[in-house]
């Protein structure tokens, strides 16, 4: 972690801007759907392993490209039931040398289709003045585990169940709400 860091209190910060991807391969092709439907924040905290938030998504707000893909999509994963998908962050913590851009490790809980895993996501983060900027490094979900079976359409149009997601987040304007 940069020296700076070590001691140095981390404000809250709200998110103002973020992007999640995941990419599937299928029979007919394979594709990528994104959402900048995404909204966070991460609490103040004394040191940067003490910071928690959580970043929610709008699961109704992937986009494919292809309409009629994305209406089967939004009907396979519920989300009249499950409008969101939410990363809660327990903590972070550093995976590498210090540098302006360094790795971390994201230490939550992920839930997806009313279904929450513990899991650890890799990411590279920056951190000035004016915020935080985090790249979450590409890591293989399989929807089984969150209760999704991979959508069948027929016979031959079939997605495997192991989709990578990964993402980009920017943390800047200041929390106006105390934390918690």
């Amino acid at each position: 972690m940069p020296a700076a860091l070590e001691s140095q209190e981390i404000p809250g910060r709200e998110l103002t801007g973020g992007v999640v991807y995941f990419d599937a391969k299928a029979t007919m092709g394979n594709f990528t759907a994104w959402n900048t439907a995404v909204t966070g924040r991460f609490d103040r905290a004394a040191s940067l392993e003490g910071v928690k938030g959580v970043v929610e998504v709008d699961a109704g707000r992937f986009n494919t490209s292809s309409r009629l893909r994305d209406k089967h999509m939004r009907r396979h994963v519920e989300v009249e039931k499950y409008p969101t998908w939410r990363f809660q962050l327990d903590s972070v913590s550093t995976a590498g040398e210090p540098a302006d851009t360094f790795p971390v490790v994201l230490h939550g809980t992920m839930e997806i289709h009313g279904t929450a895993r513990v899991m650890d996501l890799r990411a590279r983060l920056h951190i000035d003045s004016g915020g935080a900027h985090l790249w979450l490094d590409p890591r293989k979900l399989d929807m089984r585990d969150f209760n999704l079976e991979a959508p069948r359409r027929f016979v031959i149009a079939r997605m495997d169940p192991v989709v990578t997601i990964r993402g980009e987040f920017i943390f800047g304007k200041p929390k106006t709400a105390p934390d918690p």
